[in-house]
């Protein structure tokens, strides 16, 4: 478990926050009870379609050996252990009670949030960022209701008034606390990885915020039944603790952060950019990305810029002067014309160069995109070509069946 020596934990008041290292998270699982552990090796056995285990035994119980398809590149990554935060609402009195609460809510969360972290390959590239939990001392009914309206609220409604006086009145909660996990909320709500474990303490129970690509995971019964979203482990000394189901909530990010690139479908080999021409294979998750730019889109409209800044200045301007310079001519009117004439030009000029702008950016998108091929063997990872192919042998190999 974690202890002061080995997680870092802080608060401006009390004791409200601590974190555990990838390390520690791995340390947590390798403590898992065995029968906890055989429904999860059961759950990996029955082969969700976007989860590979080599072939070798061993390797149910290793899920830094697993492979899952991510949603935002359609490739196949390995597990991995990644730091997790808890966030407390509100904090606790000493250092060792929060202790004990982190390793109570991480114990049990530990691998699923691992897991579903996985589905996402660009949500923090190297290192990874760190999967957050926020425990409540609320009851779950309150946390998924206040979910919920966060989720559906609007501008114009009064969706947030009514959940606060139900808070008040319903729930005996008070309003400092209701606004804390408010805020709290909304400033994970960029979560990296998107999504939020909501975490109820007295009810031993969990509600989890999906921003990110939430329709997809709402539909895939094999993530909603992961084993510890269903089970919940009794606290030291409780007699019986009653079994919710975790809750889901889609709160879908509408505008994403400058730093998040577009989901598209890559190359299986890591380091290779290459892009599919047909897209990701769920159009589902380019669903609040259509006017999205992130950096590949903006180096490409940055070159384009340039491009286009070139032609203006050594193709269209010499030949709109050329052009209002003959017409003034041609009329008689002479050189004071030149620039009336210009005036009336430019209209037809640019709409020009704003469809050959387009056409430039179509055919760079073509040059960057190709037609990606299956492995012929398990038809489940796809290359760019046989270089790329060759090289990811050594990491493909053990779940090419």
């Amino acid at each position: 478990g974690m202890h002061p020596a080995s997680a870092q934990a802080s608060a401006s008041s009390g004791h409200a926050q601590c974190q555990v290292s990838a390390g520690q998270v791995e340390e947590l699982y390798a403590k898992m009870e065995l029968p906890r552990r055989a429904r999860w090796a059961d759950w990996a056995k029955s082969s969700p379609p976007w989860l590979r285990v080599p072939k070798e035994s061993s390797c149910l119980g290793q899920p830094g050996s697993w492979r899952v398809r991510t949603l935002d590149t359609s490739r196949w990554v390995n597990v991995r252990w990644r730091p997790l935060v808890l966030r407390v609402l509100p904090s606790l009195a000493t250092a060792d009670e929060l202790y004990r609460l982190g390793a109570f809510v991480w114990e049990r969360a530990e691998l699923a949030a691992t897991v579903l972290a996985a589905r996402w390959e660009r949500s923090g590239l190297a290192e990874g960022p760190s999967a957050t939990a926020v425990a409540v001392q609320a009851p779950i009914s309150a946390l998924v209701a206040l979910a919920q309206a966060m989720a559906a609220q609007t501008d114009d409604n009064d969706t947030g008034t009514l959940m606060k006086q139900r808070w008040l009145t319903e729930w005996s909660l008070p309003d400092e606390l209701y606004r804390s996990v408010g805020m709290t909320l909304f400033q994970l709500r960029q979560a990296d990885p998107p999504f939020i474990l909501l975490a109820s303490v007295p009810d031993n129970a969990w509600c989890v915020i999906l921003c990110r690509d939430g329709e997809l995971i709402l539909g895939d019964e094999t993530v909603l039944g992961m084993p510890d979203w269903s089970r919940p482990r009794a606290p030291e000394g409780a007699k019986a603790v009653p079994k919710y189901p975790t809750e889901f909530v889609s709160w879908p990010i509408l505008e994403h952060a400058s730093t998040s690139e577009k989901p598209c479908k890559l190359c299986q080999r890591p380091g290779c950019l290459k892009r599919a021409i047909d897209g990701p294979d769920d159009p589902r998750v380019l669903f609040t990305w259509e006017q999205h730019l992130g950096p590949y889109e903006k180096d490409r409209a940055k070159l384009v810029g340039k491009q286009m800044s070139e032609i203006w200045d050594t193709e269209v301007m010499p030949a709109v002067r050329a052009e209002a310079t003959r017409l003034a001519a041609e009329s008689g009117e002479g050189e004071a014309a030149v620039q009336r004439i210009e005036g009336e030009l430019w209209p037809v000029e640019e709409k020009k160069l704003q469809a050959r702008e387009a056409a430039i950016l179509e055919e760079m998108e073509k040059e960057g995109q190709v037609k990606l091929k299956q492995c012929t063997r398990c038809h489940a990872v796809a290359y760019c070509g046989a270089d790329c192919q060759k090289k990811d042998w050594p990491a493909h190999k053990s779940v090419c069946f």
